[in-house]
């Protein structure tokens, strides 16, 4: 074997890191996805968490991760389920919010429409929150937002219920 001299660190592949590092470390400061991971952090996922009690069948995947997820997916320009279950397995991003799991993409379309309604009421929190934190100028038009969740779900080929409150 062949040796050569060079004035470069060696980088094995299979080094083990002496700590564990947070996975949130892997993103830049100020990163999307860590903004949306806070902003999850602070809404009250009481109406999702209630669909999930313990008891038979397989542990499911955590609501706050899935829909910190889809978030980000819809944030990003990703709205398609399995395109989004992709990125979970391949995105740096995404990998993070999903905390090292791999949701399969009829996982993340069932959670989706099992929620629908809750997630427009979610829309309408981070809304108040946004305002609250100065994001949102004085008098701003909010007008047809609350509508925004069911069109983003309308072009994507999604059916809604028919008693959408309108």
């Amino acid at each position: 074997m062949l040796l050569w001299r060079t004035n470069s660190a060696p980088t094995p592949p299979d080094q083990a890191y002496l700590l564990p590092q947070s996975p949130r470390e892997w993103l830049p400061e100020g990163h999307l996805a860590l903004l949306i991971q806070d902003t999850v952090g602070l809404l009250d996922l009481s109406s999702l968490l209630d669909h999930y009690k313990p008891g038979r069948g397989s542990q499911a995947y955590h609501p706050q991760m899935l829909l910190t997820a889809l978030l980000y997916g819809y944030c990003t320009g990703v709205f398609s389920s399995r395109k989004i279950a992709t990125h979970c397995e391949n995105d740096l991003a995404f990998l993070v919010l999903a905390a090292g799991q791999f949701p399969d993409f009829r996982t993340i379309s069932d959670f989706r429409k099992l929620h629908l309604a809750a997630f427009q009421q979610l829309f309408l929190h981070v809304l108040k929150l946004c305002r609250e934190a100065g994001l949102v100028r004085p008098g701003a038009s909010l007008t047809g937002w609350e509508q925004v969740p069911g069109q983003l779900l309308e072009a994507q080929g999604h059916e809604l219920p028919a008693n959408r409150g309108g």
